[in-house]
């Protein structure tokens, strides 16, 4: 539950703390991640102009496509811009949902988790597990708001469901 509460609360600062540490720097990191560390940098960056509200679900293609001329990240080929999204599902909340979105997205989470605490103590691992590689997948992966992002998780979802239900009933 504190990995849950700490993404959803705390991936700003995170974000600009590894930004500032210089990570996108790392030379052993894959160029992948060293432009997902500037693309944080740059979302982190906006998220005050629309803090309670953000700037609205899918903006990240208009604002980049309106950008004129992107800045390069000091030392990097990467553009410190937002990008089409923000590669982080829970900065992407904060910055597309603003503070609203990021307590309903902790709300659920600890709702689940809670949920995941109730099952069978044989079930529970396999759905903790599962939790925690969905959330690893959202917190470095694609659009938050991907319709098969979303579907990958309603299937996991749903085999949970299937595998407590199995164990509930002895089988």
């Amino acid at each position: 539950m504190l990995g849950w509460v700490t993404a959803c609360l705390a991936v700003v600062p995170l974000c600009l703390a590894a930004y500032a540490a210089e990570m996108h720097h790392l030379p052993w990191l894959a160029p992948s991640a060293q432009d997902r560390l500037v693309i944080w940098k740059a979302t982190s960056d906006l998220i005050p102009d629309a803090p309670l509200l953000g700037v609205g679900i899918h903006s990240g293609r208009p604002l980049t496509r309106a950008e004129v001329e992107p800045r390069i990240a000091p030392g990097t080929p990467f553009a410190l811009s937002i990008g089409w999204h923000s590669h982080n599902a829970f900065l992407q909340v904060w910055f597309e949902t603003g503070a609203v979105g990021a307590g309903l997205l902790l709300c659920f989470g600890l709702l689940v988790l809670r949920s995941i605490g109730l099952q069978d103590r044989y079930v529970r691992p396999a759905l903790f597990a599962t939790f925690a590689s969905c959330t690893m997948i959202a917190a470095t992966g694609f659009s938050a708001f991907a319709p098969w992002l979303t579907a990958s998780f309603a299937i996991s979802a749903l085999f949970a469901g299937l595998a407590s239900a199995d164990a509930r009933s002895g089988s």
